[in-house]
């Protein structure tokens, strides 16, 4: 019989695309219903949460430790993200280097060469256009994405607490979820 860690492994959707193959850490925690396709690094206690599409078959897709990737998040192209991000619900990102500790808002939408230094936030609905580099600590808001100030001491800490928690709750999903 299996545990439950098991039958929770064994459904996850994970796609060798030609010679391309994903490479997930052991810690790292994929949803049933997530799609790690292709050229993806997952790296130590990263969580991908139900409804992502991880597409590496356009360059590659490396997600730094205590990296979490919300629900319905779709990423495509060669990227890079640092670690203890937040790339939270909806949020689309594209072609693109994301540094240490950012925030990525729900619905966000990050594309082609954009830079995102470490600690920045990028606001919930803000569309970040192609080739845009966004300053280390800068918080940036609206379509098309500007800077509005530096990022706060309290909005640090917000996001601190949320890639902290969604490790913890990775680690309640990796051994309480089961299938009914």
């Amino acid at each position: 019989m299996y545990q439950r860690s098991e039958i929770i492994k064994e459904s996850i959707v994970i796609y060798q695309l030609e010679e391309l193959v994903p490479n997930i850490h052991p810690t790292a925690w994929v949803a049933d219903s997530a799609a790690v396709i292709g050229n993806v690094d997952l790296h130590e206690n990263v969580s991908v949460w139900f409804g992502v599409v991880l597409r590496g078959d356009g360059g590659k897709i490396t997600i730094g430790s205590g990296t979490n990737v919300q629900d319905n998040t779709v990423m495509h192209g060669g990227i890079t993200i640092g670690k203890d991000c937040v790339i939270a619900h909806l949020a689309l990102v594209h072609a693109c280097t994301i540094g240490d500790g950012v925030l990525v808002g729900n619905g966000a939408l990050v594309y082609d060469r954009v830079e995102i230094g470490d600690g920045a936030f990028i606001g919930a609905g803000a569309v970040v256009v192609p080739g845009t580099k966004v300053p280390p600590n800068t918080l940036m808001l609206g379509s098309p994405a500007r800077p509005k100030g530096p990022v706060t001491e309290a909005q640090r800490r917000m996001a601190t607490g949320l890639a902290s928690s969604y490790i913890r709750s990775a680690d309640r999903y990796r051994t309480g979820l089961k299938t009914l």
